[in-house]
């Protein structure tokens, strides 16, 4: 018989091999179960003799007790009756999917990043490979080839580590080869603190008020750029000099912090409560509660909530008019520990303020003694000591009441801090 002849429904030489219509349907028995499943497959030799092989193989699982119900037909209202187990011949893609829909991250900025990876890389590079085909050697050359960062190479990998973890978990795979893929050495960024002559010449060259109360803030709380966003007039408590941090704003999408420890209460150096004070609602205080919901940094053109490209270039020009280096406006962040740092505050009180695990991050990264400690610490508290919470926070100080602790300073013996490299000043 040619491809143009007419099959009708009925039995076929393959036994368990049947025609319905346009389609072709196979019969087996599974655990005392008669099971009928329908291939969408026009009947012609080529494709009977395939459902044919296709039946012999389901009936050699069955009989060496292998078969999973999902393998083969996992739309099949079947695997309910069977348990639903996992589908074990997933390909990449397949098994991300199923890993993504119990395991996609609730951070909106963490899930959209991962997404982005998996979509634009993982699913386009080695997606079509199954799971349990696919080698170390496969993902170390495949991951080499991508144009990208060592960080976002290492970033890439993550969802896919995480992945085959949790599908050996489940048995859909029966090692981990994603332990032996080593992940890229990645070049540590110096990071690049605004000098303390440089802090008040760049807010004063900040014309906008709005934009200049912004950075003001930034550079005195150590809040990041998504923590200083997200908040609300609600969030501040102008009588005890403190704010609560509880979410974050995300290409303008509220959202929860980072992680569980980033949800914190910190203190108010007077500087940033001269900042909020400089865009402080008419009347503000004669009824707070009609401000509450309220986000506190607005774009004064449009009082909307600050998109990020539109206040980052008020940082740019300035520094561009002013000809100081440039730097991303994050620096503000690693400019608020610097300062802490080298004016000897405790390692837990800044820990706190900038919502970080442990000490790690502090020491590794953002922590830069100065060259002259004696410079900062007059600098800070000539910053800090004007409002009413000033005196508490000269308290966090070294005892200014030593004789020597200008001495201790110079040879670095503050036993709080032991970090990073020296911050020159000019």
């Amino acid at each position: 018989m040619d491809e143009n002849t007419k099959y009708i429904d009925g039995k076929t030489k393959y036994r368990g091999v049947r025609i319905r219509g346009e389609s072709i349907q196979i019969d087996f028995r599974y655990k005392g179960i008669r099971c009928r499943e329908t291939l969408r497959m026009k009947p012609n030799a080529t494709t009977l003799r395939t459902a044919g092989n296709l039946l012999g193989k389901i009936n050699t699982d069955i009989s060496m007790n292998n078969f999973n119900y999902t393998d083969y037909f996992p739309n099949s209202k079947k695997v309910e009756v069977f348990g639903g187990f996992l589908k074990t011949n997933m390909t990449v893609t397949e098994a991300l999917d199923w890993w993504w829909e119990e395991s996609k991250p609730t951070h909106h900025n963490t899930a959209r990043t991962m997404e982005g990876y998996i979509n634009n890389h993982i699913k386009p590079g080695i997606g079509n490979i199954y799971l349990s085909d696919l080698k170390t050697s496969q993902v170390s050359k495949w991951i080499k080839s991508l144009s990208l960062s060592a960080s976002s190479k290492n970033s890439t990998l993550t969802p896919l580590r995480q992945m085959y973890e949790e599908a050996c978990s489940e048995d859909l795979v029966e090692k981990n080869i994603m332990l032996n893929v080593k992940s890229f050495t990645r070049e540590k960024k110096q990071k690049n603190a605004l000098k303390i002559n440089e802090i008040n010449q760049l807010l004063d060259h900040i014309k906008v008020i709005d934009a200049q109360a912004y950075y003001q803030f930034a550079i005195w709380s150590g809040l990041s750029t998504g923590e200083q966003l997200g908040l609300k007039w609600a969030d501040i408590n102008f009588k005890n000099r403190q704010v609560n941090i509880s979410r974050m704003l995300v290409d303008n999408i509220e959202t929860t912090t980072k992680n569980s420890y980033r949800d914190r209460q910190i203190e108010l150096l007077s500087p940033s409560i001269h900042a909020l004070y400089k865009i402080l609602p008419d009347k503000y205080f004669d009824n707070p509660t009609k401000y509450e919901s309220e986000f506190i940094f607005k774009n004064p053109n449009t009082q909307n909530v600050w998109r990020l490209e539109a206040i980052s270039d008020h940082w740019t020009k300035a520094l561009k008019e002013l000809k100081i280096s440039h730097r991303r406006p994050y620096e503000t962040r690693h400019t608020f520990a610097s300062l802490m740092v080298t004016a000897c505050l405790p390692d837990g009180w800044i820990r706190q303020q900038m919502g970080h695990a442990n000490m790690e991050m502090l020491s590794r990264i953002y922590g830069q003694w100065h060259k002259d400690p004696e410079k900062v610490v007059n600098f800070v508290l000539k910053n800090t000591r004007d409002g009413n919470n000033g005196a508490q926070f000269n308290k966090l100080f070294l005892d200014l009441h030593e004789p020597n602790w200008a001495e201790s300073l110079k040879e670095n013996k503050c036993e709080s801090i032991n970090y990073g490299q020296a911050w020159i000043l000019s």
